[in-house]
């Protein structure tokens, strides 16, 4: 590769080149299955409690420690638009073994101090999903593709569960319009952030994603859920037509139930129930279907 380009090692979702062009403006002029020697995977970069809480970083270790990974080329300028979202790393500069055979010299993103928590903690479903799909795509070896699948994700407490049990009923709750819910953006004193999971309003001191604010969020939760959407990316306005939750499997329930959980934390209680989510709700019937990228 030519003077003005470099190697970098994506260990985490940056495993899949495919969504590296496509979603962060990288041009990908080689790629190959590399393996990073004196380092392990950790996962101690700050998430979202109770949903998403923590995302992969790598940590120098023993000298037998290895992460398996992708080995991308890009040019100066596609590091520099990488750089711009990647704004919670560090660049290290690292030696990678090329399954090929040939030894890469490059940098590897490394998560800042700020953004790390003390302790490591377990990642979501949704999350090791990405990185197995990841790794398998790449061709990783199957012995680091299975230790993978070992790694434990998060699951909530008795606690949180008690909490969910102890929700009112949708029609103990005030209804709200979708039109009144919107007025809630965070943008004017008087109409804090509000957002609606699966119907209930609730009202919690921050909402990290813009796209969440004054809209019923399940719908995009779902879209989160199955790779349809990244993580602050924005679409919709959340309205009708929404999922029927009853129809839903146990673990897309149950990833929207998590960000239910992340907000109440916060919001304690909820303020009402999205009055068109609780029709579309009692009649059973919907033509929402989930959006293909």
């Amino acid at each position: 590769m030519g003077d003005e380009n470099i190697w970098s090692f994506g260990y985490g979702s940056n495993m899949d080149v495919h969504a590296l062009e496509t979603t962060k403006r990288v041009k990908v002029l080689d790629h190959t299955a590399a393996i990073l020697t004196g380092w392990r995977l950790a996962f101690n970069l700050s998430g979202f409690l109770f949903v998403e809480p923590a995302f992969a970083n790598v940590i120098p270790s023993g000298p037998t420690d290895e992460v398996h990974g992708v080995a991308f080329c890009i040019s100066k300028e596609s590091m520099a638009n990488m750089d711009k979202v990647e704004t919670g790393y560090n660049k290290a500069n690292i030696t990678l073994k090329a399954y090929d055979g040939r030894t890469l010299h490059g940098f590897v993103y490394v998560n800042k101090q700020s953004a790390t928590t003390s302790d490591e903690r377990n990642p979501s479903k949704r999350y090791m999903n990405i990185l197995i799909k990841g790794a398998k795509l790449a061709g990783l070896k199957h012995s680091y593709v299975d230790k993978l699948r070992t790694i434990e994700t998060y699951a909530p407490s008795s606690e949180i569960l008690q909490t969910r049990s102890s929700l009112p009923e949708p029609d103990d709750l005030p209804q709200i319009t979708v039109e009144e819910l919107a007025k809630y953006t965070g943008t004017e004193p008087n109409f804090p952030n509000r957002i609606a999971v699966f119907g209930y309003i609730l009202q919690p001191k921050s909402v990290y994603f813009q796209s969440h604010r004054g809209i019923e969020t399940s719908a995009h939760i779902l879209m989160l859920f199955h790779g349809v959407l990244s993580l602050g990316e924005i679409v919709g306005k959340g309205l009708s037509p929404y999922p029927i939750v009853d129809k839903l499997t146990q673990e897309e329930k149950e990833y929207v139930f998590c960000w239910l959980d992340h907000y109440l934390s916060s919001s304690k209680t909820p303020l009402g129930y999205l009055s068109e989510f609780r029709e579309q709700q009692k009649s059973g019937v919907s033509s929402w279907t989930l959006p293909q990228r």
